[in-house]
């Protein structure tokens, strides 16, 4: 199972495609899928583990293809504190914006960056969202700003239709989100650790 966390810092005063601003982006726990154009050998071994760990419908998030591709816009930086191992090797970029930060620490460092948006893949049942499987990082990022007097982040809830619902202090009121996308169904397979 996965649950996705994006905060993004955006410096502009516009809601625009993720490459039309001068901002950072912080991703955890943020899946590819690898290079699906491989071929020979190297796709008849792998794409029978990738349909299976991910799933043939999986998608790779936009400003992921192009990073990959080396076509990020170069007014977009992508920081990550979570890279799958050998995943990026051999690019440069993906490697230089690397944040080393300890899972204990993310919310005090992203934080410090004032991110003005926080997206996030949540279960939904009636009016309650359930941050499922990672409830802790958003949650303490909010607290962190309103603590530092800063501006609320936007909250972008993705609910998906497959996560769990997690009670407890995975559970939140559905006015937690200032956005709430339902995906259409058929939503793509989780990705299974």
């Amino acid at each position: 199972m996965n649950s996705s966390i994006n905060f993004g810092v955006r410096h502009d005063s516009g809601i625009e495609r993720y490459s039309g601003g001068d901002r950072g982006n912080f991703s955890t726990l943020r899946q590819s899928t690898g290079d699906r154009r491989q071929d020979g050998d190297a796709r008849r071994f792998a794409q029978p583990f990738l349909d299976r760990h991910f799933g043939a419908d999986y998608p790779d998030l936009e400003y992921v293809l192009d990073r990959r591709a080396g076509r990020l816009n170069p007014r977009v930086q992508v920081h990550e504190f979570y890279l799958q191992s050998g995943g990026w090797l051999g690019n440069a970029d993906a490697q230089q914006q690397y944040a080393s930060i300890n899972y204990t620490h993310v919310a005090r460092d992203v934080a410090a960056r004032e991110p003005n948006l926080l997206v996030q893949l949540v279960a939904r049942r009636g009016d309650k969202l359930s941050l499922s499987c990672n409830p802790d990082l958003s949650l303490d990022l909010l607290d962190r700003m309103r603590a530092a007097g800063q501006s609320r982040a936007l909250v972008v809830a993705v609910v998906h239709p497959d996560l769990p619902f997690l009670g407890n202090d995975a559970e939140v009121d559905l006015s937690l989100a200032d956005v709430l996308l339902e995906l259409p169904a058929p939503a793509h397979r989780l990705f299974a650790l």
